[in-house]
């Protein structure tokens, strides 16, 4: 029994949809970076709260890595800041970038 079949090639959605947001990566590690400063909360701190490794947060402070949805609510619960409001400054940074 198939319960999902996407009949485009794999990577297909890949080629034409991944560069739509080329500043995403960005946008989020501008935003995690400014919340942990308004916090006064070190990386390694962050990294405890959220228990997140230090150097995973490092690269998406770096905007070297993306950032699953997962992994996102442990930030926004480690810096106390709803994962909505957080998108939503996200998206206020990607408009900067005339790509939100």
């Amino acid at each position: 029994m198939v319960i999902y079949y996407h009949g485009f090639h794999k990577y297909f959605r890949y080629h034409l949809k991944m560069e739509k947001y080329p500043h995403l990566n960005e946008a989020v590690a501008k935003i995690l970076r400014e919340r942990r400063a308004q916090l006064g909360m070190s990386k390694r701190k962050l990294s405890e709260e959220a228990m997140i490794e230090r150097a995973y947060i490092l690269g998406l402070e770096q905007g070297k890595w993306n950032v699953s949805l997962n992994v996102l609510f442990f930030l926004c619960d480690a810096l106390k800041i709803d994962a909505v409001d957080f998108m939503r400054q996200v998206k206020k940074e990607l408009e900067k970038f005339g790509s939100g």
